[in-house]
């Protein structure tokens, strides 16, 4: 310990009633030590790679880590997509000098082959206590360990290139490393408990937080719906939801009616495209209403007018647009005879530019962007949203109040790989019917400041 250090009384007294058991606020209590650590300047924030990241000797009552539970891990990024707020408490510990914690770590990878074999002496800088599973499950990944999951695997083995094709987000993580919270190695000789406790809370708190993605447990529900070991697969869903205690678990009834309703099935696609979407562009936070969910559960349309296609689309514009811009009212209006045959118009405009792109092979990242940015200003239209959009735009814009220098062009769709004569010919098909779902040049131009292209 650095001379002059000395321990924080308070931080004493708060590890002391948790290890004593006297407080059951063990979350609340760590926020507050960590409130402190920060002020003490004994907690800092940096980026670390991905592969300079071990586990903690204290990490899980001593076990630290399984290699199996870090692939389960993986499997469920890629079967409901990777939500990033559960990452922003991403805690850890300086390697101290005598690399204690390395040395434990790089024994546990020798004695489990899922977890990562490439670990140089020296190479760990820092001990993690949370978010400790998917740190490694992405290390191994990038190590291309063996793993049995075809849809990020090639060959038997984990690829990197798939899982970022399937989750963008994912892709500075792997190059440069996560956010975390970093406490100095004289922290843990000053408190001798602080990892063990710093672990228990965070493991609580990650165990109420986890799943609480409502776009995720649509996802988990199209999934549950369409492997149902029993007849009654809605009560199945619900049941198998619950018990990871979301925070939108009053919503799961509808959540899974609305799933049941418009999501598919799996091999259908609807799910993919909107966790790719929201993968990309949910804004951080962002949910949907409990009223959105029993609005969309109770709507009914003729089995002709579904358009499963369109309603993915307003769930993706209620991820990546203002709080509540989309509302229940907007939702229920869908199911106005005059909206139906405009639903039913972008249900086939989006279906065949998603024919398009598979047919030639364009990139998900790229796809997701240029078809989710004409998907969501379907929704628009259709809701009749534009003007609303554009007040808000004008009110947010820095430059509001001026009047455009000229009239911005209807900007071109470019995807990767098309000819001039086929970017020509999709830039028709996204043409509407002018006097019904023409698009709006102004609109099209600012919608950059609700969906970050």
């Amino acid at each position: 310990m650095h001379v002059g250090l000395q321990p924080n009384p308070r931080i004493q007294q708060l590890l002391a009633q948790v290890n004593e058991g006297v407080d059951d606020h063990i979350v609340s209590s760590f926020n507050q030590i960590r409130t402190l650590g920060i002020q003490d300047k004994l907690l800092y924030k940096r980026k670390v790679r991905i592969s300079s990241v071990g586990v903690h000797r204290a990490n899980r009552d001593g076990s630290m880590i399984s290699g199996q539970e870090s692939m389960k891990i993986l499997d469920e990024v890629c079967s409901v997509g990777v939500d990033l707020d559960l990452l922003k408490d991403a805690m850890s510990f300086e390697e101290p000098p005598s690399r204690v914690n390395e040395k434990a770590f790089m024994q546990k990878c020798a004695n489990d082959p899922r977890l990562p074999s490439c670990i140089e002496p020296g190479q760990i800088e820092v001990s993690s206590v949370a978010c400790s599973h998917f740190n490694q499950a992405l290390h191994s990944a990038d190590e291309g360990k063996p793993h049995d999951n075809e849809e990020i695997c090639i060959d038997g083995h984990l690829s990197k290139a798939k899982i970022i094709a399937k989750h963008p987000l994912l892709g500075p993580i792997f190059e440069e490393g996560m956010d975390w919270w970093v406490w100095k190695a004289d922290a843990e000789t000053m408190y001798p408990s602080l990892p063990d406790v710093a672990q228990r809370a965070l493991n609580a708190k990650f165990s109420v937080q986890q799943g609480q993605d409502c776009f995720q447990v649509y996802g988990r529900a199209v999934a549950l719906l369409g492997n149902s070991p029993i007849a009654d697969n809605v009560s199945y869903a619900i049941r198998d939801i619950m018990k990871a205690n979301p925070k939108c678990s009053n919503d799961v009834p509808n959540i899974v009616a609305a799933a049941r309703k418009y999501g598919g099935t799996l091999s259908s696609g609807f799910v993919d495209q909107l966790l790719d979407f929201c993968s990309a562009f949910k804004i951080p936070g962002r949910t949907v209403t409990s009223l959105v969910w029993k609005v969309m559960a109770e709507m009914k349309f003729a089995a002709d007018d579904l358009c499963p296609h369109f309603m993915t689309s307003v769930l993706m514009a209620i991820a990546a647009s203002p709080f509540n811009f989309v509302s229940s009212g907007d939702i229920k209006g869908l199911a106005n005879p005059t909206k139906i045959p405009e639903m039913k118009m972008c249900e086939d405009l989006i279906k065949k530019c998603l024919d398009m792109c598979n047919t030639m092979q364009v990139p998900i990242s790229e796809k997701t962007k240029h078809l989710g940015r004409m998907r969501t200003s379907f929704v628009f239209k259709v809701m009749g949203k534009m003007k609303d959009l554009e007040k808000s735009l004008s009110r947010t814009s820095p430059q509001s109040g001026s009047r455009a220098s000229s009239s911005p062009r209807h900007p071109k769709l470019r995807i990767r790989g098309l000819s001039e004569y086929r970017r020509r010919l999709l830039r028709r098909r996204l043409r509407f019917q002018r006097s019904r779902i023409s698009s709006s040049t102004t609109l099209t131009a600012k919608l950059s400041a609700f969906i970050v292209l």
